[in-house]
């Protein structure tokens, strides 16, 4: 039988299987929520609930990437945003492939600049060259 979780991460409830939080044995999550494990788990509440201080957001980037180990970004969260927390829960593999997307961004973000400027001298052109053309 799946063992489901209930999770209260910075406000905002999840959940998911217990399976899906130890998917990276090598994780922090993995250690509080491994049976097995030395490490204590997350603080639980009255209701059974575990407690987790850290950014919701961002934590719904760190599920689906156990759950599919991929990186599912929304137009409302940037990798920056997730990697301290990735990193805050040991997730390497994650982290990396967060680091990777926000260069490859930084680069497309310089490259659509300067296309940008060459656009704006163009048409700085264009209209010099319709006022040399209607005199």
């Amino acid at each position: 039988m799946t063992d489901w979780i209930k999770l209260n991460v910075g406000g905002t409830m999840f959940e998911t299987t217990r399976m899906t939080l130890i998917s990276d044995q090598n994780s922090i999550l993995a250690k509080m929520f491994d049976p097995d494990s030395d490490r204590p788990p997350a603080s639980i509440n009255q209701d059974g609930v575990f407690l987790i201080d850290a950014c919701p957001r961002a934590f719904t980037v760190i599920l689906n990437w156990l759950r599919y180990k991929d990186v599912i970004l929304s137009k409302d969260i940037q990798a920056e945003e997730v990697i301290p927390v990735a990193d805050f829960f040991g997730l390497d593999e994650l982290c990396k492939k967060l680091v990777s997307i926000k260069s490859k961004k930084s680069i497309l973000e310089r490259e659509m600049a300067e296309i940008s400027g060459e656009l704006e001298d163009l048409n700085r052109n264009i209209r010099s060259m319709g006022s040399v053309l209607e005199t």
